[in-house]
């Protein structure tokens, strides 16, 4: 027997269609044809290298069945849709094609060609009309170095848009992304994500949780995300609203921000932020309140604008917090205010400048610059440079005081327990009857150098080290002009409270930001 090789070609099919239907034209070619019947109906079978032309697609496979009443074409064996400009490629194992409304039905190994973009899937409906591919039971979009699964989705050729939804997965070389619903552009390399998400940076190894959607570029990685986490090994920054610029690297956050240094246990509230990634610089402003907290206690303190960066002081890498402008301070037994504020996490030092005020338990500490020391997490010295004067409020309307050039004041359990006075030295201070809780005298010494000993808010002892000079007055003689030394003032007023320093965050603790 010789082979008999058969080619149909421009073989026009034109089957009776109602008035307002349009004539359907479709050509085939076969190595060869046959009537058939197939599912109890008559059929022509093509076997071979079977060839449909229809309209601007081709359809190949080894084997097929044409349907001349339903316009239906089965086909199986190396699949195959063609476009005619070649734009989009289709195989698969197996086809089903609807003529009349231009419809495929494609199973088992189905690859999906758009320009630089290929779908694999085991299920794949194609609305050729509308040039819109469906998939369904797993499905996995690859495009150079970007790999999208998910179990459902279509893609858009006109619009060159993917959507995927349920359990979507986005991989390349420097981040793996998985959200629920992700529309994808193959063309802009944008993706657009809504509900939870997770990002992880393979680079730094650093995870963006976002809540509630946003677009990232996969290419340039420039993002917008709405209500997210970064997290670092370093720090976690939450906000409301966050965007990447990948060019300057600048993080930008808004509303509801939260940046955490896990290393130092701070931790910023404010209405903005804004982080430079390669300086490791942060400029916050608006709403702010910083906390850091201590084995017994917490440190807090607001300001208009807060500074923090990363640098080397001394060969010791060191986070620097710099606080300026209508800076309040509070801690149990320690509290301030500041038009400038200064944290050095390395040396634990916090240094107030430009018209500092603390205050410690009754007494108040004002100079040009007041810093303080913590040493095991709490206060372990004070010092108070030029025009150094504490004030401590003794009975009534009285007041001890001391003034100098420089006064360190040494602290246990957070009480001020001995003062060095270093140049110009005076002091005024009252004695006190104490079984009958009365004034009995004042004190007022003058020396340049000296140490004061201090138990339970009382003064217990005074060495004098350089020609001290002391008038002691009794009660009945003491005249309110003498009781205050020179630039005395009393700003208890302006001591502030949790409530101030806190503000909002107080009356209303902050929402915490859950992630699933």
């Amino acid at each position: 027997m010789f082979r008999l090789y058969i080619v149909l070609v421009l073989l026009t099919i034109t089957p009776y269609l109602s008035a307002k239907e349009k004539k359907i034209k479709i050509t085939y070619q076969a190595e060869k044809l046959q009537n058939g019947v197939k599912n109890n109906e008559k059929c022509k079978q093509l076997l071979g290298n079977v060839i449909f032309q229809h309209e601007d697609a081709s359809i190949y496979a080894d084997n097929a069945y044409f349907f001349n009443k339903k316009n239906l074409i089965q086909a199986e064996g190396n699949v195959k849709i063609i476009t005619n400009d070649n734009s989009t490629t289709i195989t698969a194992d197996y086809l089903i094609y609807d003529i009349q409304n231009k419809k495929a039905k494609l199973r088992e190994n189905v690859v999906y060609i758009s320009e630089d973009a290929a779908l694999y899937t085991d299920h794949l409906d194609y609305d050729h009309a509308k040039q819109i591919a469906y998939f369904f039971d797993g499905g996995k979009l690859m495009q150079k170095d970007n790999c999208l699964q998910s179990q459902k989705g279509y893609y858009h050729e006109k619009q060159k848009l993917a959507k995927f939804y349920h359990d979507v997965h986005f991989v390349n070389e420097e981040y793996t992304l998985n959200c629920s619903k992700l529309f994808y552009n193959i063309q802009t390399h944008i993706a657009y994500f809504k509900g939870k998400t997770k990002i992880q940076n393979h680079a730094d190894h650093s995870t963006i949780h976002v809540d509630k959607g946003g677009v990232y570029n996969t290419k340039s990685e420039k993002s917008d995300f709405k209500r997210s986490k970064i997290e670092t090994e370093k720090y976690i920054l939450i906000a409301n609203n966050l965007k990447k610029n990948p060019h300057t690297k600048l993080y930008t956050a808004a509303g509801n921000v939260v940046m955490k240094d896990k290393a130092n246990g701070i931790t910023i509230f404010s209405d903005r932020a804004k982080y430079w990634e390669k300086k490791e610089e942060a400029l916050i402003s608006g709403n702010i309140l910083v906390q850091k907290k201590l084995p017994s206690d917490t440190i807090y303190f607001t300001a208009e604008r807060i500074v923090c960066k990363n640098k080397k002081i001394k060969k010791k890498q060191n986070t620097i917090v710099i606080a300026q402008k209508n800076v309040k301070f509070y801690k149990k037994d320690l509290q301030g205010i500041a038009e400038k504020m200064e944290y050095i996490s390395k040396d634990n030092i916090i240094t107030f400048s430009q018209s500092p005020i603390l205050w410690n338990n009754h007494s108040q500490l004002t100079a040009e610059k007041i810093i303080y020391t913590l040493k095991e997490e709490s206060i372990d010295k004070i010092f108070l440079e030029k025009e150094a004067f504490i004030i401590d409020h003794a009975k009534e309307e009285n007041y001890n005081q001391m003034k100098g050039r420089k006064i360190e004041a040494t602290l246990e359990n957070n009480m001020i327990n001995q003062l060095i006075i270093d140049g110009n030295g005076e002091t005024i201070y009252f004695a006190i009857d104490d079984q009958k809780d009365t004034i009995i005298g004042m004190n007022y010494i003058t020396c340049s150098h000296m140490t004061i000993d201090i138990q339970a808010e009382k003064i217990e002892n005074i060495v004098f080290h350089i020609k001290p000079e002391a008038i002691f007055q009794p009660v009945h003689l003491i005249k309110d002009e003498n009781k205050k030394l020179p630039n005395f003032q009393w700003y208890f007023d302006k001591k502030p409270t949790q409530a101030q320093v806190c503000g909002d965050h107080f009356k209303k603790p902050y929402q915490s930001f859950k992630f699933s």
